[in-house]
């Protein structure tokens, strides 16, 4: 005679993220990092074109730019997948990469429009080029950043989680 035991509730939070707050997380950061793409970009015109000595430092400026956001976002959810967000997605690799798509295609699409107002100095290549070779360009500089820092979050996290065999309790 076996006994079912239904009380006993699984080990762990299995709990599935929230499908709304992870579409509206991804939209906001495909947004958001394509905004701040265009936005260097656009900078970066005004400076090639009146601050010419600046240029080689003007790019720098705008790619480091850039790249930190992607960072410093990918840390933070690095940081919250780690400590075991509820609300954070089951694949933060894929994530990711649809952001940085987003990201890619948004921002060809707005420094192709703000290249075609008269005195921006920005970007005059067509649109089938922002769409394919510069949204490749935007997407890799978004997404390996990304996940460079979604790695140093979750390693971030996991040092700070007391208790388990692989983590390294800070003193």
């Amino acid at each position: 005679m076996t006994q079912s035991n239904s009380n006993v509730e699984p080990a762990g939070d299995v709990r599935a993220p929230n499908r709304r707050t992870v579409r509206a997380e991804l939209l906001m950061r495909g947004f958001g990092l394509g905004l701040m793409h265009a936005a260097a970009r656009t900078g970066l015109g005004f400076a090639v074109a009146y601050w010419t000595p600046l240029t080689s430092l003007s790019r720098l400026v705008a790619l480091a730019a850039v790249v930190a956001l992607a960072v410093v976002w990918g840390a933070f959810d690095g940081r919250r997948s780690g400590a075991g967000n509820e609300h954070q997605p089951d694949d933060l690799t894929l994530f990711w990469l649809a952001a940085a798509a987003l990201a890619a295609v948004t921002s060809g699409v707005l420094c192709w429009l703000i290249g075609q107002m008269p005195g921006t100095h920005s970007a005059d290549g067509p649109l089938m080029f922002e769409l394919t070779i510069g949204a490749a360009w935007i997407l890799l500089v978004t997404f390996v950043p990304a996940i460079f820092g979604m790695a140093l979050g979750r390693y971030l996290a996991d040092r700070r989680r007391p208790g388990d065999g692989m983590a390294v309790e800070l003193p």
